[in-house]
């Protein structure tokens, strides 16, 4: 054991005989959107690594919390480790992988408890950096929070309460706030049935976003490659509609020396 997390569940490491019910688990609650039939694709993944196919990864490389009460998983992550190089130099990197927890333990911090860890693993390996891919925005919150957190506290949004829709055309996030303290970050859906053209001004109505970036234009100013003045000046489509979203994009996103390069 790890851990001991209360209420009966527990951290641990996982081990070969944790193999099976590990995969059945993850292609349980990682299911395709809205799917009704479990993800076997993922639970193969699952599976192979539970089984040491891969060369870097051993069942140890997992963390579990189960409920002692019934003995069932609860919540589980997987560290990857690679080895990426930049300019031929070798990197160690570390990739969090297969997160899922059942929705009835969902909410109780079962994800950063177990991202404690492998920071921890990560670090103790010489991973310089972890990479993660999965829901847009939501795994920011373990650990680029905090930058937020300082931004908005010496600004003039200091202790702010409410919430910030940002809506990217097809898809959205949203921030909320209490007391200057980040407390969700998590996608947003932008509801397309909403009444009348679309003109920026202030509406009362939720459905519509507090501010809009089309394509990727939004990573201009989460990268602080231009402030939120020049891209609205760049990008006629990019839209803020209220003062209040303006000054917390501008507080949470200043401009910085940053340079933005396609991938491709």
């Amino acid at each position: 054991m790890i851990r001991d997390l209360g209420d009966g569940l527990v951290l641990r490491a996982a081990t070969a005989a944790d193999g099976d019910t590990l995969a059945a688990f993850v292609g349980d609650v990682l299911r395709v959107q809205d799917g009704d039939e479990p993800n076997r694709h993922l639970a193969a993944w699952t599976r192979d690594l539970q089984q040491a196919r891969h060369p870097s990864f051993r069942p140890g490389d997992t963390t579990l919390v189960t409920d002692t009460r019934t003995g069932a998983i609860a919540s589980c992550l997987h560290l990857i480790s690679q080895t990426w190089t930049y300019g031929g130099v070798p990197i160690g990197v570390g990739q969090p992988e297969l997160i899922g927890t059942r929705p009835a333990y969902r909410g109780r911090g079962l994800v950063r408890a177990q991202f404690d860890v492998v920071h921890g693993w990560s670090a103790e390996r010489g991973h310089r950096m972890q990479a993660i891919a999965g829901i847009p925005w939501f795994y920011r919150q373990f650990g680029y929070e905090l930058a937020l957190e300082r931004r908005l506290a010496v600004s003039a949004c200091a202790g702010h309460t409410g919430s910030l829709t940002l809506g990217f055309y097809r898809a959205g996030v949203r921030l909320a706030f209490e007391r200057g303290k980040v407390t969700a970050i998590e996608p947003w859906t932008v509801d397309v049935d909403v009444r009348g053209i679309e003109f920026g001004r202030p509406s009362s109505d939720p459905r519509r976003p507090l501010a809009m970036f089309p394509d990727l234009t939004f990573l201009q100013l989460l990268y602080g490659f231009r402030a939120l003045a020049e891209i609205e000046a760049a990008f006629p489509d990019c839209i803020v509609r209220t003062g209040e979203a303006r000054a917390l994009l501008e507080a949470l996103f200043p401009k910085a020396p940053s340079s933005v390069w396609p991938m491709v």
